[in-house]
């Protein structure tokens, strides 16, 4: 039964195929030891009132029932690691909402924004332990864990979101690598090397020797990484066993392989890491430009972008299908 729905979900992307409203829900984890963390929480829903919801003077907003009832699970349970370490809250309430009217609950899990790239090397496992802490709260909660299922939990990441999806997979960093990544010889740069060369320049790998650790969390049997970050810092990696992997560049061919690891490959033609963020308003490109912020988030075109968007979620549902 669940390999049906899945099928009917994937039959979206032509025939525009949708049982459902999303539903979307605002869940906030408080800790005295650990910082304030904010999951949006997508889900199907029989309701019809739906609003504009994650929207502003940039980015289109998604069509979603605030607070609705959810419908009846259990339901396919994907977690939402979107990149940046800058990035607006909910940046892939585009994917959220496209897998809650397709079946799926799906979880973002909004880490929050840095300011100050002094902390940025701590993200990639802080952010590991924020996706264990979102799972906690799901197999916990009296509600939501009646309505995810624990056998079908797959992590989606985009760029350093990608990475972190695979370090809960059980991949392994070279923290001298990492430290390495602004150097002007590196075959890929980091996209942030401007904000953050001079802190890699000055800080010490033996600070960060943690990412060389295994981080793997077992309810996780799958991870699809979205054009990761890193992936030249890889080194004896330990992506093996139960967890499948799949990683997707964008715009061109994969030209890091990851050797030794159970990791599919593949790229989306015609595509651009930016296009991992939701569809641009018209005037976009000029407020990102007077707000000081990188224009070529909002370069491309509006079909370019939805087109993207629908490969991603085509690999996705495929992906989750394949395991059922």
């Amino acid at each position: 039964m669940l390999r049906l729905i899945l099928s009917l979900a994937l039959l979206t992307c032509a025939n525009c195929y949708n049982q459902n409203q999303a539903g979307v829900t605002i869940v906030v984890l408080q800790s005295d030891t650990l910082r304030k963390l904010q999951l949006t929480v997508w889900f199907p829903t029989e309701q019809t009132d739906t609003i504009e919801f994650a929207g502003n003077a940039v980015f289109v907003g998604s069509q979603a029932v605030v607070d609705a009832v959810p419908a009846e699970g259990p339901r396919p349970l994907v977690l939402l690691s979107h990149g940046g370490y800058r990035s607006a809250k909910d940046s892939g309430a585009w994917l959220g909402a496209r897998l809650a009217r397709n079946g799926f609950i799906a979880v973002e899990v909004n880490s929050p924004n840095l300011n100050d790239p002094e902390f940025a090397m701590r993200e990639i496992r802080v952010r590991a332990e924020d996706l264990r802490r979102a799972l906690d709260f799901l197999h916990s909660d009296d509600a939501w864990s009646q309505r995810i299922d624990s056998d079908h939990t797959v992590v989606v990441g985009f760029a350093l979101g990608g990475t972190v999806a695979l370090r809960v997979a059980g991949m392994s960093l070279d923290a001298d690598r990492v430290a390495a990544e602004c150097d002007p010889n590196v075959e890929k740069p980091h996209a942030d090397c401007d904000w953050l060369g001079a802190i890699l320049a000055n800080i010490s790998a033996e600070d960060h020797r943690d990412l060389e650790t295994t981080v793997r969390d077992n309810r996780i049997n799958g991870v699809v990484a979205i054009a990761p970050e890193f992936l030249q810092a890889v080194v004896q990696p330990t992506l093996s066993g139960s967890t499948e992997v799949q990683i997707v560049e964008l715009g061109q061919y994969p030209t890091i392989p990851i050797q030794g690891v159970d990791a599919n490959q593949s790229f989306i033609p015609a595509s651009a890491p930016m296009d991992v963020f939701p569809l641009c308003r018209p005037t976009a490109v000029q407020l990102l430009k007077e707000g000081g912020e990188n224009p070529e988030i909002c370069f491309a075109v509006q079909f370019q972008r939805e087109f993207v968007h629908g490969r991603i979620f085509e690999f996705i549902v495929k992906f989750v299908i394949s395991r059922v």
